[in-house]
């Protein structure tokens, strides 16, 4: 079985936190086809696919949830080790809680949400929709 490094868990991770392609890529700045060739990779190497496709985006499989809560854990390790690199002595940690119309919460969070998890991963974010 081949050894996961940081970079594809990244890319699972942001399918994961983001739902589609496009958002995940947007987030990752590559492009689309890079975000995919990734994805289908990591399900190659690890013998099982990590999502459910469908034409509203990628579901993650129920069984492969403690594949994300693993990667997030990789996430807040690496964002640790980077903070301690540059001087930091702690991390932005804690809960925080969204309320947004339903529009921006099916097209705008989406991609910033998972882009802020990348950079906070200790931070939880509750989000609440309504109009």
């Amino acid at each position: 079985m081949h050894s996961p490094d940081w970079d594809d868990l990244r890319f699972v991770l942001a399918v994961a936190d983001c739902g589609t392609l496009s958002a995940a890529a947007r987030v990752l700045n590559v492009t689309h086809a890079t975000v995919l060739r990734r994805i289908q990779a990591f399900e190659e190497a690890h013998g099982g696919a990590v999502f459910e496709r469908g034409a509203q985006g990628y579901r993650l499989l129920p069984e492969r949830i403690r594949v994300i809560d693993a990667a997030r854990e990789v996430a807040q390790a690496v964002a640790s080790v980077q903070n301690l690199m540059q001087g930091g002595t702690g991390t932005i940690a804690g809960q925080v809680r969204l309320a947004s119309t339903d529009t921006l919460c099916q097209s705008v969070l989406p991609g910033f949400l998972a882009e802020f998890a990348v950079r906070h991963p200790e931070v939880r974010v509750e989000v609440m929709q309504g109009n």
